[in-house]
This record gives structure tokens, C-alpha cells and sequence, in this order.
């Protein structure tokens, strides 16, 4: 199965030279990850 969403990056996200904070990424996958089960039928409580 193939699954992709699409996040906006926000400018405060990113550090002076432009990267994405490390913890943010991971809260990009967390978020992709509820958005799949959710796809897929999954009831979060």
C-alpha cells in the first residue's frame, strides 16, 4: 500500500540555514502515520 500527505512547511520550522528541525520531521511522520490509519478505516479514540 502506498500513502503519501502533504505538510506545509512553516517558516518558524526551520533553523537560519534554511533546514527543518529534526523534531519536527518526526512529528511530520507522526502526523502522515494518524492520517493513514485514519485513510484506512482506523477509529482513533
Amino acid at each position: 500500500m502506498t500513502f503519501s500527505v502533504r505538510v506545509a512547511v512553516r517558516g518558524y520550522e526551520l533553523d537560519t540555514q534554511g533546514h527543518l528541525n529534526n523534531v519536527v520531521y518526526h512529528q511530520y511522520g507522526d502526523h502522515a502515520r494518524w492520517e493513514c490509519l485514519r485513510a484506512a478505516g482506523v477509529e482513533i479514540a
